[in-house]
């Protein structure tokens, strides 16, 4: 990978990263389809990327999200992503905090499944008037839920 432009650049700053930082940064946005290997430019991808504040692999999935009409359901798993899991394991609950979160997957193997499936279902909760005691029932917690639906509508409206 050809990294003598980007480097150059970021030589000049007050403290510049470490090297192998810069090169693990610069794969990591080359993998993603953000820039090209060649020429160190931004790809279309890059573009629209570098307008959101966002971290590149979180912005990608809500980019391919809109374009391939399923949104929602990435704007739930990447505000979870960016910011905390809901689900809370207390110690001398943990195997009922366990199967609460397992019973959301579904029967998947899956994290994302169940944590999506939590907001869901909280929201339905929410809009009931049990919020709170959906939450204490699953071990959530509502605050970070809370969070995370306002995290939804800051990217959707960065998507706009």
């Amino acid at each position: 990978m050809n990294t003598r432009i980007i480097s150059k650049f970021i030589s000049k700053a007050l403290t510049p990263p470490k090297d192998l930082a810069l090169n693990n940064a610069l794969t990591k946005l080359i993998r993603i389809g953000a820039l090209h290997t060649h020429n160190e430019e931004l790809t279309a991808l890059g573009s629209h990327l570098a307008t959101l504040p966002l971290e590149p692999a979180i912005g990608k999935a809500l980019v391919y999200a809109a374009l391939f009409d399923c949104l929602e359901p990435v704007l739930t798993i990447t505000a979870i992503l960016s910011y905390r899991n809901p689900f809370l394991m207390p110690m001398e609950n943990k195997d009922k905090a366990d199967r609460a979160k397992h019973s959301f997957a579904k029967g998947e193997p899956s994290d994302h499944r169940a944590v999506l499936e939590a907001y869901n279902d909280w929201v339905y909760a929410e809009s009931t008037g049990r919020s709170r005691e959906f939450c204490w029932q699953n071990f959530l917690s509502e605050q970070t839920l809370l969070m995370v639906r306002d995290m939804r509508e800051q990217f959707r409206e960065l998507l706009i």
